[in-house]
């Protein structure tokens, strides 16, 4: 991102095609100010279509903020660094985005949305508790790199992955990331159906990791330990 500095109110966009938005958690502003400054981004975002191709949210978003950012039809990349967001649906308007981040959407469910997304690239899932079915991912046939993860740092929390047989739908994966992740189905072996894989990331001392780790030995690729 060419601009450092991020927008607060309207009136700071000078009509780039990036943009950094961190519109709420504003200390020093009234509760009324704080809503009006809300709502001026969701009408911009819904009525004004600016070209913003690229979007880093880095304060945290409601379900009305998402659903106006699901007006930018020409996003291609979207950052968001935490929400309480609940439903996806709206994303599947933005039909461009090859590059998706989603970051601490613990009350996100059902992520299912993201499948209809078909020309994403790289896929970031962080932190999303609620949420254990990835199964959309095999509908996406262009997807390079792959990042579900839970939270290493502060709260070292799991999230966890129902099963990983997906990955026998996606061989395009070329860089696999799995911190802090619970398999419910106690398999990594799905991963030996990705020929192009280059790096996977994982969290070390895993006991189903481990107990796999005499077959994927033989994978052609670079185990590299986060």
């Amino acid at each position: 991102f060419k601009r450092n500095k991020p927008c607060k109110e309207v009136k700071e966009y000078k009509g780039d095609t990036e943009l950094l938005l961190q519109c709420t958690q504003l200390d020093g502003e009234t509760a009324s100010r704080k809503r009006k400054i809300v709502d001026e981004w969701c009408d911009f975002f819904t009525n004004e279509k600016p070209p913003i191709t690229s979007i880093l949210v880095g304060s945290r978003i409601n379900q009305k903020i998402f659903e106006a950012l699901c007006n930018l039809e020409n996003l291609e990349f979207i950052y968001i660094k935490w929400g309480t967001y609940t439903d996806l649906s709206s994303i599947s308007k933005l039909k461009k985005l090859t590059i998706i981040y989603l970051g601490s959407g613990g009350r996100l469910i059902n992520v299912d949305k993201l499948g209809e997304l078909q020309n994403i690239k790289s896929l970031g899932l962080n932190s999303l508790y609620s949420t254990v079915n990835y199964d959309f991912i095999s509908e996406l046939k262009k997807l390079e790199n792959l990042v579900i993860c839970g939270d290493p740092y502060s709260a070292m929390k799991k999230t966890n992955i129902e099963s990983l047989s997906f990955l026998k739908q996606t061989p395009s994966i070329k860089n696999l990331e799995l911190v802090m992740t619970k398999i419910l189905d106690k398999s990594y072996l799905p991963i030996l159906d990705l020929p192009q894989l280059k790096t996977f990331n994982y969290t070390p001392n895993d006991k189903d990791l481990k107990k796999d780790s005499d077959k994927l030995s033989h994978v052609n690729f670079q185990l590299k330990v986060d």
